[in-house]
Parts: structure tokens; sequence; C-alpha cells
């Protein structure tokens, strides 16, 4: 029997790579195929959880077609081939890629090995795969000039919510489970520097969310872990782990699924927040980088409240503490950058800045709202 091995993260699975399926079936390439859903694909490092997409390769399978859970739970390619060929012995395996792997082709490991068995190439770019296939000195290639590709990638679905084509089983199926934030509740994360307006935003939206101010929890942190409370670093990812929780177990207690969080807080890392579920959070960040440690020393003075804990310190204690401040929102800035996370800069025309980040976290929302609605439109 001719066999064609299909491995990839179907992330989620499509219509192009249906199609792919049902072309070499239909076309007399291959007998029968194995869809082969990779647990922690090389390049690939946004997966979604491995179960998820098996169940929805499964409404593709029917006698010749199969999704393969014994063989996939492999890193390379070639370790897929080489368990396989134990099990299928008296079978021809065909190794399915597209035009647009072929380049780098001569980069996976053990390509050699690989080279031992009928490769299938199906056309999907502009790839000039005749002259790249020469080099190898092989007859193992296939290309298959004339199937035309859908012209989608699983990229594309997951990031911009593209369901032209899916199938509607798939599409309920990620909108029920809420894969790729489709359906999901979004959470918020205000964090930034202190006195760059964190609670002042928080505030503005707090009617649609339960408010958790996180001073008290930065506190009880500090006091468990015997951390000093000026060590930032050491607190961030604590909280971020604290978080997450508090999400995770907003999903599982059917009491409290259908709130909101918003969680105004402060001094955590750019980098930490990957520790925090960011498939439900909107997170931005505040700070005041174009700000003097002496213009924020004014600022506090002039307005702070005569029950503020900064009107009991020293004019030179408070200079120091505004000066730290400002190096961190200027650290922050950068970090933002590093990592995509939306910075919003207060040093100057504060209501407008905090309109302008009021604004942007209540059209995320919108987005996710309006898709959530629409989807479940074209299930029905």
């Amino acid at each position: 029997m001719r066999i064609g091995v299909y491995v990839g993260s179907f992330n989620p699975v499509h219509n192009g790579h249906i199609k792919v399926v049902n072309y070499l079936l239909e076309n007399n390439y291959v007998d029968k195929v194995l869809l082969l859903p990779t647990p922690n694909y090389w390049d690939k490092q946004d997966l979604c959880p491995m179960q998820d997409r098996i169940n929805m390769l499964k409404y593709f399978e029917s006698d010749n077609v199969k999704v393969d859970t014994i063989h996939n739970n492999y890193e390379y390619t070639y370790q897929v081939i080489r368990s396989l060929k134990k099990d299928y012995p008296k079978d021809e395996l065909f190794l399915i890629i597209g035009s647009d792997n072929i380049e780098k082709f001569h980069l996976w490991k053990e390509v050699d090995e690989l080279l031992q068995n009928k490769i299938l190439i199906l056309k999907r770019d502009n790839t000039d795969v005749k002259n790249i296939i020469k080099k190898y000195n092989t007859d193992n290639f296939i290309y298959i000039e004339d199937f035309k590709a859908i012209d989608e990638s699983s990229t594309n679905i997951r990031n911009n919510k593209d369901t032209s084509n899916l199938d509607k089983r798939v599409l309920q199926y990620i909108t029920e489970n809420k894969l790729y934030k489709w359906g999901r509740k979004m959470h918020v994360i205000i964090a930034g520097t202190a006195r760059a307006g964190k609670t002042s935003l928080a505030l503005k939206l707090k009617d649609e969310f339960v408010h958790y101010k996180m001073d008290s929890i930065k506190r009880g942190i500090c006091e468990a872990y015997n951390i000093s409370y000026d060590d930032w670093a050491g607190v961030s990812p604590v909280m971020c782990r604290i978080i997450n929780r508090i999400i995770e177990d907003n999903k599982t207690d059917t009491n409290y699924q259908e709130e909101k969080y918003l969680f105004d807080t402060p001094f955590l890392y750019p980098e930490d927040i990957s520790l925090i579920n960011t498939e439900e959070t909107i997170v931005v960040f505040l700070g005041y980088p174009k700000l003097t440690a002496k213009e924020n020393f004014d600022k506090i003075r002039k307005y702070d409240k005569e029950n503020y804990w900064t009107t009991k310190i020293p004019d030179d204690k408070l200079l120091e503490w505004c000066k730290d401040n400002v190096d961190f929102s200027i650290f922050l800035e950068e970090e933002c950058k590093k990592y995509h996370i939306p910075f919003f800069d207060t040093s100057h025309n504060r209501e407008e800045v905090l309109k302008e980040a009021e604004k942007f976290i209540q059209e995320k929302e919108e987005q996710n709202e309006s898709y959530t609605k629409r989807v479940k439109e074209e299930i029905i």
C-alpha cells in the first residue's frame, strides 16, 4: 500500500490541508493518508493543545484518511518516518510537503535518511522546485505542479480570525473551546510605574470589570517570600503567576465564569507577561519617561492630598524615589517595544493619554465581542 505521511501542526486544520489530502487520493498518488499533528514543531511555538488539534482533525477521518496519534510524538520528521517504517514494513511511505518547504529542505534533520523515501511536493508558491530538487541527485521527489493550492495559512486564521476556509465543524469547535482567543472574555492588566495613572485608568473602566488593586497583594508577597518591597524584579514574576492563577480559576469555577477581571498592578516587567495567559488578556503599560525627577516631584507635592504616604517623607527621599520611577519608566518603554506590548506615555497631557488608553482597551473588547457574535451566526 502507498501511504501518504502528512506531518504538520494543523493549528488549526483548514480547507487547504484537506484539499491536499483529497487531491492525492483522487489522483491516485497514494492509497491512504496519515495525518500526524506535531506536539513540538521546530519552528512553531504557539500551538494550541495537542488534543484539540487531534479532535479537529478527526472530523476528516474516513476509510483511507486516519489521524495517527501513535507515531506523531517526535520533534523531527525523520523520527516520524523511522517509527512508521517499523510498523508498516511492507508499505511504501510518501512524505507530503509543500513547495514552500523545499528551499530549506537541506536544513531538515537527517535529510539523507528522508531522501530514501518518496517525497510528494505540492505546488504552493513560485519556488523554482525543479532546479532545487536537481541538486539532490535522487528520483524520489515527485513534484505535483498542477496542484492548485488554497491561498490560506493557519497563522492568518489565528491572527486575523479569517473563517472563510474553515469547515463549520472546526469553526464550532474552536469557538466552543475558546481556542485562539475566539469567544473568550477578555481580562485587562494595567501595569506600569507608580503615579503614572494606572488607578485613574482602572476607575474609568471599573464598571465593566471586577477590579483587583494589586498593591496589597504585592505587600503580602514581599512579606511571605521575604522579598524587599523595592525588589521589583523579584516581585514581578510572582505577581504574574498570581494573576494567571486568578484568570485560570475563573474558567473552571462556574460561579465566576461570567466575570471579567481588571488588574491594576505596579512593578510588572514586560518580559514576565509571558507567564500570564495572554490569550485572554489585554495588557497595557503606563509610565512617564519624558519627565525629569524634579518635574515628577513637583507634581506629587502639588497634587497629593494630606493623607497620601508621600506627604510623610522628606523632600530628598521623595526626589530620589521620583528619579527611580522616571528611570523605571524609561526602562518599561524600551521593554514594551521589545515585547510588542502597548505603552502609554503619561509624562504630559495625562488625561488625554488616559483617554487614548481607555479607547484602546474598549476597541479590543469590542473587536472580540463582534467577532464572537459573527462566528456564532456563521455556525448557525
